[in-house]
């Protein structure tokens, strides 16, 4: 049944069932179900990610469930378009954010982009689960993002960094150019130590 609250920030709307076969043990029952989910106020993020400050924008999804009780199967996406979110201990600021996650069988695709400061940078990728072992490809790549932005350091970096996942072994390759770095430390004439 649908879920609506007031000024419509959530819409809810989800559905599960087991098909009961006698001949069946219950571990290899039939699953069947459906989430859909849009939410349309993300302050609540940061009380569960406590580096995020404030982010303004979207989260929809949609799954599919299937399989048996014992090896339940999810199909879905998720998309998150953000127009603010904000990191205030390093002052990072990413604008225009659209994220788009699909789980498909035992694979996650992943294809989003972003802006911070007059940069941009884009992230893209597949993770695969076998064995319960993740595997896959990730790439970060971008320019002139302003990654830090506070009063005793700016930072502003290009990467182009490629991950590759293989079960519990993580390799990272590419580069992080640094086009403009600024460093002040807080003076300290006169301070007591």
């Amino acid at each position: 049944a649908p879920l609506e609250c007031e000024g419509h920030q959530l819409a809810l709307d989800a559905s599960i069932g087991v098909t009961r076969l006698p001949a069946r043990a219950f571990a290899d029952q039939g699953l069947s179900g459906t989430l859909r989910a849009e939410i349309h106020e993300l302050g609540l993020i940061p009380v569960f990610v406590t580096e995020v400050d404030r982010v303004d924008g979207t989260l929809a999804t949609e799954f599919a469930l299937g399989g048996t009780l014992r090896a339940p199967d999810f199909d879905g996406k998720l998309r998150l378009d953000a127009s603010a979110i904000d990191l205030y201990q390093i002052n990072l600021q990413l604008r225009d954010t659209a994220l788009a996650a699909r789980l498909q069988d035992n694979t996650l695709s992943i294809d989003g982009t972003t802006h911070a400061g007059a940069g941009e940078a884009s992230i893209k990728g597949q993770l695969a689960w076998n064995a319960q072992l993740p595997r896959g490809d990730l790439r970060l790549a971008g320019k002139n993002l302003a990654l830090v932005n506070v009063p005793e350091v700016r930072i502003v970096a290009s990467p182009d960094v490629s991950m590759r996942v293989d079960g519990r072994r993580i390799d990272i390759d590419g580069e992080v150019s640094v086009p403009h770095a600024r460093i002040a430390p807080v003076e300290l004439t006169g301070a007591v130590l």
